[in-house]
């Protein structure tokens, strides 16, 4: 079976695991890697943090537990030195080398969280994934990628007007809601396949969105993402499948205005195939 109809299984699967998941997005770029020696890592590192929680009652105390485990006694961090290596999407490679981007970081974070029974949930915040939980007390916002730390309503307005957003209550309440499992390993590919185009790796680009439209065939900005790719790659027929879907699905009509042209002229130098 190949990579995508497997993790598209597993998606579909009742209760999929979200580490697993993100090591099957890892086979992507390492078709051999043995996802069983990293969730059997982490399962252990579990185990620990398990034993360092038992006695504790009070779940922001739990928190406070978790960090020092994960940052101080595991030695994560976030790879702030190199933002854009591509290993840093890579949750083995995460697990390994101890550091990574926002998303790997909360996978982790999630993962032992929830092995260890706090309901710490992933959100999708614009332009760095963040954790969060439930207290008596209210919602706390959590910063793996800066060794857990919780932040305020202002450091959230902050950090959506650097991603030159609202900061009204409406956008930072939808910018908090949780992400869905598929939705996460989206955003793990998405980040992926920007660093493969920075790097001008055409062919791992492809495979990325490959593998993302076969995980959700309706995702459009990324169908023409692939039909640009291949048409900077020569590959005109399937090209212009992708952009005519585009045109027929998009509703951004100046992105339409953009794509229409190319069409047209790869219509006019593609020959027709018998």
């Amino acid at each position: 079976m190949e990579l995508s109809e497997q993790l598209r299984a597993y998606l579909a699967q009742p209760n999929p695991d979200l580490l697993e998941a993100s090591l099957l997005v890892a086979r992507h770029a390492q078709p051999s890697l043995v996802t069983a020696r990293y969730t059997g890592c982490v399962n252990a590192w579990a185990i620990d943090l398990a034993e360092r929680l038992d006695g504790l009652k009070d779940e922001r105390a739990k928190l406070k537990r978790i960090n020092d485990f994960i940052f101080r006694e595991l030695g994560f961090s976030g790879n702030h030195e190199d933002y854009y290596d591509p290993r840093n999407n890579m949750i083995n490679h995460v697990i390994e080398r101890r550091k990574g981007i926002p998303i790997t970081m909360a996978v982790l974070y999630i993962t032992l969280a929830q092995r260890v029974g706090l309901q710490v949930e992933g959100a999708s915040f614009p332009g760095h994934f963040l954790v969060k939980m439930n207290l008596d007390e209210g919602l706390v916002v959590l910063d793996p990628f800066n060794k857990g730390v919780s932040l305020g309503e202002d450091d959230l307005k902050t950090l959506l007007e650097y991603n030159n957003l609202d900061s009204d209550t409406k956008m930072l309440s939808a910018s908090l809601r949780t992400a869905t499992l598929e939705e996460t390993i989206l955003r793990m590919l998405r980040n992926l396949k920007a660093v493969y185009i920075k790097d001008r790796q055409q062919e791992a680009a492809l495979e990325t969105l490959n593998l993302m439209l076969s995980i959700n065939p309706e995702l459009v900005e990324e169908r023409r993402e692939r039909g640009l790719l291949l048409r900077d790659m020569g590959c005109n027929h399937t090209a212009l499948l992708d952009l005519n879907s585009y045109m027929e699905r998009s509703k951004k009509e100046d992105r339409i205005a953009e794509i229409r042209p190319l069409v047209v002229e790869l219509l006019r130098n593609t020959p027709p195939l018998h």
